[in-house]
């Protein structure tokens, strides 16, 4: 066991890992109520298509079924992260196959199942368009008749003159157009990435409760337990305070588990039936109805002068959104300053739109956000502390970061702290989107270190009497109290909290000012081999550089730069949801490639320490680092063993093959 004073930096292990290995760590799908009902959603075989009827009365008939809802019977709910132009259930038309229209609740899966598949409806079928080049046409196919209308819609930044247009983002420095007159050469490419799904290892689970006073208890696979319970109330139209949102443990998130899903669908259920009401989703439905990554066109225009300089560079990056926006937090999401890269360029725009398609609606896989949070530290009884908060646990070893945080602010060893799920009524209100994006040790660990600097200062007001001794002369060192005047007569925690008769509780909350990205550096290099018969890719060996800050633990920190690479090498050489006119094809993952253990190459992290971290103890975010560069360092490494140059992601066999026999 490290010291107390050498925790930080120490090569601590998983707090809750032995949960997890064991099975006692509590995921969505875990939480069990006996009287729980099975929930089952009807979804649109149409890309895009009128609601004429909607017949439930066969489904009614099932045995076991305890509630029918459908967009008919709740219309004009609508749910969203920023623009809220989600139906809950769709009442009026549907915009791409997989839109939500009906639901069931019965005692078991088989006869939610059974009753959903009886449900009629009539739909007239309208024009669809699945590119969004093609959906800025004019003439295309109209998604939405009135986006600024919807509830959130980023009003100053919609072109109404754009079709299917529902969000655009643009950023310069210097003047292009000068740039490009002063350039000896202008180049310019096209790219493609694919629609990619964030590939976590725990299907999407959703549990609702109503209790009798119309209080609505509710578990989800997410990340933001706030976050969660702001878009739940608002779709069913309850105040927040009406809401309670339990933290669970989060199978994996990478962009994707930021939202309510279908929990407001549990919710009409749960209403209808008067009893609980879950929603499990399958792998296959994640693969083909949840919010991916993207499909994105990017036109890069650079500038350039015969000596080497970059002069200008132009970006033009369309985003597919779906059939909606709402999965997506807002308009700063979509591009920016990092339009230049690491390099000095004196003139750049960049111009990002968003465009509805009657495809499945997109979110992200790395989720941009804010900074505000809660934390509560209760220092109990026996001398050990408590953190409440309702960060989800999502696989990024945060728990133990704060754990560690409060071991070295508190002076007591990592063993007698341990890390508690709430829920939205136990902490106080958070901005938990700030947990993601890399920037979840900067939120949790400076709310920690401020939560254990207010515990130490009641502490030291409940210390003072007993050492009979002003408040300013009370010394804490590695869990003792004593008096500056009479250093050696000291106090332990466990006598000074059980003088109390109570836990004594800390909770604070912090403002992270926002004074402009963090920015870090990340070099990586790829090595490959490219059979020129086939076109295969194999990928030997992978290095990647980081400019890091105080390493708070190792083995976290380590596995996030691994995780992070392998998921970048996954989308750069294998990952795609096919799109076959708005239907997803690969409905499983042995359809959908991700990594497996024979696909990871030799790996050597290269770390160079530099201070000046915004994070507690001067850290930097990591996370996001290692999943940068390598779809750009494996095109390199491809170009330079066979000369081929692979503009569309995934590098694949068949495209290098066809480009070798050009």
């Amino acid at each position: 066991m490290a010291k107390p004073q050498s925790i930080i930096g120490a090569r601590v292990g998983r707090v809750e890992g032995a949960e997890k290995v064991s099975g006692q760590a509590v995921y969505a799908a875990d939480v069990h109520f006996p009287d729980a009902l099975w929930g089952k959603i009807l979804r649109s075989p149409y890309p895009h298509a009128r609601i004429v009827s909607i017949d439930t009365s066969k489904a009614w008939n099932v045995e076991g079924v305890r509630a029918v809802v459908t967009g008919k019977d709740e219309p004009d709910h609508y749910v969203g992260k920023s623009i809220r132009d989600i139906p809950v259930l769709c009442w009026d038309k549907v915009r791409y196959i997989g839109d939500k229209v009906a639901a069931v609740a019965a005692e078991t899966r088989e006869a939610a199942e059974d009753a959903v598949g009886l449900i009629e409806v009539q739909y007239e079928e309208l024009p669809a368009v699945f590119d969004p080049l093609k959906a800025m046409e004019p003439g295309a196919p109209t998604l939405h008749d009135d986006a600024s209308a919807y509830d959130g819609a980023p009003q100053a930044i919609m072109v109404r003159d754009i079709p299917n247009l529902c969000n655009r983002l643009t950023w310069k420095k210097g003047d292009i157009d000068e740039g490009f007159r002063e350039s000896d050469r202008v180049i310019e490419h096209t790219f493609r990435i694919p629609l990619r799904h964030q590939g976590y290892i725990e299907p999407q689970a959703f549990l609702v409760a109503v209790e009798d006073d119309g209080q609505v208890l509710a578990w989800s696979s997410s990340k933001s337990p706030f976050g969660t319970r702001s878009q739940l109330a608002k779709a069913i139209g309850l105040p927040p305070d009406k809401v309670r949102v339990h933290a669970v443990t989060v199978g994996g998130d990478f962009g994707g588990k930021g939202g309510p899903g279908d929990l407001p669908i549990a919710y009409f259920l749960a209403k209808q039936a008067k009893r609980p009401v879950r929603i499990v989703a399958t792998n296959s439905e994640e693969l083909t109805f949840t919010n991916p990554d993207h499909y994105s066109v990017i036109t890069v225009r650079t500038g350039v002068k015969r000596d080497g300089r970059l002069v200008a560079r132009y970006v033009r990056a369309v985003h597919g959104s779906g059939a909606y926006a709402g999965m997506k937090p807002g308009q700063a999401s979509i591009g920016g300053a990092g339009t230049a890269g690491p390099y000095r360029i004196d003139h750049c725009y960049m111009e990002a739109l968003q465009v509805y398609t009657n495809t499945v609606p997109c979110g992200f896989w790395r989720a941009p956000g804010a900074g505000k949070g809660w934390i509560v530290v209760t220092a109990e009884l026996d001398g050990s502390f408590t953190i409440f908060t309702v960060s989800g646990d999502q696989g990024t070893g945060l728990r133990t970061i704060m754990c560690q945080a409060v071991a070295s602010e508190m002076g007591v060893p990592v063993d007698q702290v341990r890390c508690r799920n709430g829920n939205t009524s136990e902490v106080p209100y958070s901005v938990d989107i700030g947990f993601g994006g890399s920037r979840s040790t900067n939120i949790g660990g400076h709310a920690v270190i401020k939560a254990c600097g207010e515990l130490r200062t009641k502490l030291a007001a409940q210390a003072a009497p007993m050492l009979q001794c002003a408040e300013e002369k009370v010394v804490y060192k590695a869990g003792r109290f004593s008096s500056r005047d009479n250093p050696h007569k000291s106090l332990t925690l466990r006598d000074v909290i059980g003088a109390t008769g109570s836990p004594i509780i800390a909770s604070v909350e912090i403002e992270v000012p926002r004074k402009g990205s963090s920015t870090s550096f990340v070099a990586q290099v790829a090595e490959v081999e490219v059979d020129r018969e086939t076109g295969q890719v194999k990928l030997h060996r992978f290095v990647t550089a980081h400019d890091v800050g105080t390493i708070i633990n190792p083995i976290a920190h380590q596995g996030q730069i691994d995780g992070g690479a392998m998921m970048a090498i996954g989308s750069s050489l294998m990952e795609e949801l096919i799109d076959d006119n708005g239907r997803i094809t690969t409905t499983n993952l042995g359809e959908y490639k991700i990594p497996n253990i024979a696909d990871i190459p030799r790996f050597k992290t290269i770390l160079v320490h530099s201070p000046g971290g915004p994070g507690p103890y001067e850290a930097k975010g990591i996370g996001e680092m290692a999943n940068v560069s390598p779809p750009a360092a494996i095109a390199n490494a491809v170009h330079d063993a066979c000369g081929v140059r692979i503009f569309d992601l995934p590098i694949s066999a068949e495209k290098i093959f066809r480009s070798l026999a050009k």
